[in-house]
């Protein structure tokens, strides 16, 4: 599948000083980048009350993602107690 980042997601990862936390990042990245479809990708919910927008838990960390026109993008990733004030 295709990804896509945006500047939010660079932002708020560049913010992350835990190495563990990205070292995982990395590797759910790569695993949703090998994805061919989305029931391929672990801990995948998607949000009551939208159409295109998921998120996938990750220990205390959630990544919101949208996933339009077969392209999956990452748009948040903050910790569980803050990512849904500001996401979707």
């Amino acid at each position: 599948m295709q990804i896509e980042i945006t500047k939010k997601f660079g932002k708020q990862v560049v913010k992350c000083q835990d190495e563990k936390v990205r070292a995982r990042l990395s590797a759910f990245i790569k695993t949703i980048a090998s994805a061919q479809n989305l029931s391929e990708i672990k801990n995948l919910k998607k949000l009551k009350g939208h159409k295109e927008f998921y998120r996938i838990r990750m220990g205390e960390y959630r990544i919101g993602i949208a996933f339009r026109d077969k392209k999956i993008i990452l748009a948040a990733f903050d910790r569980r107690s803050d990512i849904y004030k500001y996401f979707p």
